[in-house]
């Protein structure tokens, strides 16, 4: 329970230096943690992740599932992109059987809710470790992709002599600025994400 508190610690300063405010008492927001908490609860357990930033996740890519793929070429709750995922496998570390399983995505399990949610988990633990377990780059991560996300805390850490393991650990937050409209997804995803969590 103390390393809990400490988390929240850490992600509260965090999240203010971001100068997010909350949303979660919003009605997307109520009408996504009632609708689907239980699912999003589920897997995040599974998979080791902060069910709350999952639920944030969830509400800022759509809030509510659909089961026809988007004009951005998304699909469900979780906005997976079909062109990205679909046909391919995902490696995740299941915490309840303490053992990696292997995921094969197809648009058709897209669909369902259950699987959405669940994919929408695997892939936010995969970035997750590929960022060090750095949350807020996870984040930015599970709407921009990976390569662009490198890119940019690349970018900084040219600017300012850090290596990516100093920025990434210490949660520097300086990357953040060099987030622009040049890279695809949204800019301020992290931002949008943290309001609802």
């Amino acid at each position: 329970k103390t390393q809990k508190l400490d988390v929240k610690k850490e992600q509260t300063t965090m999240y203010s230096k971001l100068g997010t405010k909350d949303e979660t008492d919003t009605t997307k927001a109520e009408k996504t943690k009632d609708l689907y908490y239980d699912i999003i609860e589920k897997y995040a357990n599974m998979y080791g992740l902060d069910p709350s930033i999952m639920l944030a996740i969830a509400t800022q890519e759509r809030g509510v599932h659909s089961n026809e793929v988007d004009s951005g070429g998304a699909i469900g709750l979780m906005q997976v992109q079909v062109s990205v995922w679909n046909g391919n496998d995902i490696k995740v570390y299941n915490y309840e059987t303490e053992s990696y399983e292997t995921i094969h995505i197809t648009l058709d399990k897209l669909r369902d809710i259950n699987f959405n949610i669940k994919v929408g988990c695997a892939i936010y633990q995969n970035y997750l470790n590929q960022m060090q377990g750095n949350k807020i780059a996870a984040i930015q991560t599970y709407n921009m992709g990976p390569g662009s996300v490198n890119k940019i805390i690349n970018s900084y850490c040219y600017a300012t002599g850090k290596t990516k393991d100093e920025v990434l650990k210490s949660n520097d937050l300086g990357w953040l600025d060099y987030r622009n409209s040049s890279y695809p997804g949204d800019p301020n995803y992290v931002e949008h994400v943290l309001r609802y969590d």
